[in-house]
């Protein structure tokens, strides 16, 4: 009995010891909740005293083993607080340049004015009665290495209304397909890094030093929080143009009755195992119970 709980001790101290090693995506789960103070969606919205939020979520993962990162905003839908709560419905469409969303990406082991990052869009959806998007997306990645919400300059195509600097955006290319009739639902995108001599070991710089994301007090300031109706103090890395959809009566639902940029996002951490990963887990189970069975017999 002795041998068999050792060997089956060294088996699991195998498994576990390659878990360690096995490099496991990251992932994170954010918000587009923060509403400028002095902003349209901080104001009279549709009968309520602010638009209630949260607008957007975001979906992010990261492969560490090959520095690529996937992003998904999908619109949200919230509830008014008044004696007839109506249902509000937040999209994504083009504004100031076409501008969609947008990102604080962190400059440590990346250099955000070169081409060492390229990006692709995968796929978006639309609402039904919205036109078809014909001229695609594009990435902006402005020519500078401090991102303006560090420097505390404004650089041309990182300042989005009042909710602060963003160092990449994703546009729509043809300026026709902006506005409400071109909104979209949701939308998945992935960033690569290409420099040979950089890696990305984790999404937050909160929690590495080579990360995607600069989430350490960058636009950091007052802001409205959508979800609760209170002003709160908080960061921003993420940003999109929103657009609002309501009942204005008891029939008709109009879109656009209000447009503006909002910031996010809280995050809470969730682990996604490697299929690689995965793998070991199970053959490191197979062994214990192989090597529990034989010392059985």
């Amino acid at each position: 009995m002795t041998r068999l709980k050792l060997l089956a001790g060294v088996a699991v101290f195998i498994t576990l010891s390659f878990l360690g090693l096995s490099a496991a995506s990251a992932a994170i789960i954010g918000e587009i909740f923060l509403a400028g103070p002095n902003g349209a969606l901080a104001g009279s919205c549709n009968g309520e005293s602010y638009c209630p939020g949260a607008y957007f979520s975001i979906d992010a993962t990261l492969n560490t083993v090959t520095d690529v990162a996937t992003f998904t905003f999908t619109g949200l839908t919230a509830s008014g607080t008044d004696a007839t709560p109506k249902t509000f419905e937040y999209l994504m469409m083009g504004a100031g340049g076409g501008n969609i969303l947008g990102l604080v990406l962190n400059t440590t082991g990346i250099t955000v004015n070169s081409t060492n990052i390229t990006g692709a869009v995968s796929s978006f959806t639309q609402p039904s009665w919205a036109q078809k998007i014909n001229g695609g997306f594009t990435f902006v990645i402005p020519g500078n290495d401090t991102p303006c919400s560090k420097s505390g300059t404004v650089n041309p195509g990182e300042q989005y209304g009042d909710v602060g600097c963003y160092n990449m955006s994703l546009n729509v290319t043809d300026s026709k397909e902006q506005g409400t009739n071109n909104a979209i639902s949701s939308i998945t995108f992935t960033l690569t890094l290409a420099d040979a001599g950089g890696e990305w070991d984790c999404l937050k710089s909160v929690d590495c030093a080579n990360a995607v994301l600069d989430t350490t007090n960058v636009n950091f300031g007052t802001w409205l929080n959508s979800k609760t109706g209170t002003q709160v103090s908080s960061s921003s890395w993420a940003e999109a143009h929103v657009t609002v959809c309501s009942p204005t009566d008891d029939v008709q639902t109009n879109c656009g009755i209000i447009t503006a940029w909002a910031g996010g996002a809280a995050t809470t951490d969730v682990q996604v195992p490697e299929p690689g990963t995965l793998m070991l887990l199970g053959s490191g189970l197979l062994l214990t119970g192989t090597l529990v069975r034989r010392f059985r017999k």
